[in-house]
């Protein structure tokens, strides 16, 4: 409720030689334009895995890990033992025992911490899990092929990863950080 008392405020006065009120902004200078560019990824490195790749690849040795294992219950429920096992009544030493299952530790290993060159480095250790199989071949050959087909397929998918390889910035460095991308193409003055 208003005071009775009370007259509303008059109209304020325009000062004499004011210039006109308007509601129009005023222009400001126009900034210069920036070309536009792709995001970049600047925590990869040249020679490492995309995010995607290594993903890829540490589920592929993941389930080599646990082929060998299924290869180790095999040897076991059939009781034809792998070189790498041994009979039951005297089992190899528990290193040799482990050994597949730290070839595919190691790589994952490599994976979980982002390492350089991690496609050649699978490649070499699954090249090995194919030499281990190698011996089995003529004492227990179905183990044996099963090995070698985890070995293969663990080579082509590390083979594989080499296309998720980060590129140098420069042309000739292997060092630094990931390519940044080429600009947008940038847009003409109607907008197309």
């Amino acid at each position: 409720m208003e005071d009775p008392g009370q007259q509303p405020l008059p109209p304020p006065t325009i000062p004499v030689g004011a210039p006109p009120a308007t509601t129009e902004v005023p222009a400001r200078p126009a900034a210069p334009l920036r070309t536009p560019t792709w995001p970049t990824f600047t925590s990869a490195r040249a020679g490492s895995l995309t995010s995607t790749w290594r993903i890829l690849l540490g589920l592929a040795w993941t389930a080599g890990f646990f082929a060998y294992a299924a290869v180790w219950q095999a040897s076991v429920q059939l009781g034809i033992g792998t070189w790498w096992i041994g009979p039951r009544a005297e089992p190899t030493p528990t290193l040799l025992r482990l050994l597949p299952f730290l070839v595919c530790l190691v790589m994952i290993l490599g994976v979980v911490y982002g390492v350089r060159r991690l496609p050649v480095v699978g490649v070499v250790l699954g090249l090995g899990l194919a030499a281990i199989a190698i011996p089995d071949l003529s004492r227990s050959t179905s183990l044996a092929v099963t090995e070698l087909v985890v070995a293969a397929l663990l080579v082509i998918v590390s083979a594989a990863a080499r296309t998720g390889l980060v590129r140098p910035t420069e042309p000739g460095s292997s060092d630094g950080a990931a390519t940044t991308a080429a600009p947008l193409p940038e847009a003409s003055a109607d907008g197309r």
